[in-house]
C-alpha cells in the first residue's frame, strides 16, 4: 500500500522496523512479492511466507514476472485454493521435521506468460509416495481423523470454472501442486 502512495519514507521506516524486530535477513524472503501487484493476492504470499519462515523450513519463492491482470477467477477463490496449498506443505513439512527427517524444504512459483494467464505451483517434501489419484475425493485424506478436506475443497472451488486447471503428483518424496489458469 505504501508503494502505492508513493511514501518513500514510510517504506524505509517500515524496513527499518522489520531489519530491527525480525533480523536483518528476514527482508528477503518477501522480495519477489514485489512483482504481484494485486495487494489482496501479495498479501496471502507474504503471509503464508512468512509462516514458514518462523516454522524454520527451508523454502524458495520466486515470482519473476510481474503479475498485473488478474485471470476470470474470483480473487477470493484463488487466494484460498493458495492458502489451502500452502497450509498441506507446511502441515507436512512439519510432521516431516517431527519424525525427525534433516531435510524439509518448499519450493513455490507464481508466473504469468500473457495477460489473463496464471500459474501456481508448490513442491513439497512428503513423507512417502502419495496415491494422489484420490486426494481430491471428499473424505480421502492423509491426515489424522480425517481433518484434511483441503484438496477436495479446492477440487470444487476448480470446478466452478472451465479455465482452471488442477494438477498433483508425488514422487521422489515431492509433492507438487499445480494450478493453472487461462
Amino acid at each position: 500500500s505504501a508503494i502505492h502512495g508513493d511514501n518513500q519514507a514510510l517504506l524505509d521506516k517500515l524496513e527499518n522496523y522489520s531489519r530491527d524486530n525480525l533480523g536483518k535477513d528476514s527482508l528477503w524472503q518477501f522480495q519477489d512479492t514485489k512483482n504481484i501487484k494485486d495487494d489482496v493476492l501479495r498479501s496471502i504470499f507474504i503471509s503464508k511466507l512468512n509462516s514458514i519462515y518462523q516454522k524454520d523450513i527451508k523454502y524458495h519463492f520466486e515470482c519473476l514476472t510481474e503479475i498485473n491482470d488478474l485471470p476470470n477467477i474470483d480473487l477470493f477463490d484463488l487466494i484460498r485454493i493458495i492458502g489451502i496449498a500452502y497450509d498441506n506443505a507446511l502441515e507436512e513439512c512439519e510432521a516431516l521435521k517431527k519424525l525427525g527427517a534433516r531435510t524439509v524444504e518448499i519450493n513455490s512459483m507464481l508466473y504469468q506468460s500473457a495477460p489473463n494467464k496464471l500459474e501456481f505451483e508448490i513442491k513439497n517434501t512428503c513423507r512417502k509416495q502419495l496415491s494422489t489419484n484420490k486426494l481430491h475425493q471428499e473424505g480421502i485424506t492423509n491426515k489424522a481423523n480425517h481433518e484434511g478436506l483441503g484438496l477436495a475443497t479446492v477440487k470444487k472451488i476448480a470446478n466452478k470454472y472451465h479455465n482452471v486447471y488442477i494438477a498433483y503428483s508425488s514422487n521422489n518424496g515431492y509433492f507438487t501442486f499445480t494450478i493453472s489458469i487461462e
